[in-house]
């Protein structure tokens, strides 16, 4: 038995150094979504880009909310960053930063938001999404897709 318990013991050990990693991780992301912001090209004309946000309900199988956007230009973009933040109705707020190389004329992208904890989503009842586009041909946000539960 204590063989058992020192075992699970470096197990959590583990674990929590993995959610530290994590954790810097998410945090070194956001502050390069910060300088890129700072250093953003000027605005894109128009409304290059459709967003929705799909949230998963809880009675769903499927734990992970999703982000469909679309590239409704005839240009590809390069170098793309997508800057998201999501809002929850308890006052949670989530943000991540997604990078694409290259985002071809007309092509939908996803962006998924999955959670860490079981029968848990990102935040929980999504009330606000707000999305910010920058790509070397120029920046576009903050945009805020409609939430579809």
């Amino acid at each position: 038995m204590l063989g058992a318990a020192s075992e699970f013991s470096k197990l959590k050990e583990l674990m929590d150094k993995v959610e530290q990693i994590h954790v810097r991780t998410v945090a070194c992301r956001l502050q390069v979504a910060e300088e890129a912001v700072r250093d953003a090209p000027p605005a894109l004309a128009g409304s290059p880009f459709v967003l929705e946000m799909f949230e998963s309900g809880v009675s769903s199988r499927i734990k992970t909310d999703t982000l469909r956007l679309t590239n409704t230009t005839d240009t590809p973009f390069t170098d793309v960053m997508v800057l998201t933040e999501l809002s929850g109705s308890t006052g949670e707020r989530f943000a991540n930063l997604y990078f694409v190389p290259r985002w071809e004329a007309r092509q939908t992208l996803l962006a998924l938001f999955e959670s860490d904890q079981p029968e848990r989503e990102t935040v929980r009842g999504i009330t606000s999404v707000k999305v910010r586009v920058i790509a070397n041909e120029g920046q576009a946000g903050p945009l805020l897709p409609k939430v579809h539960r």
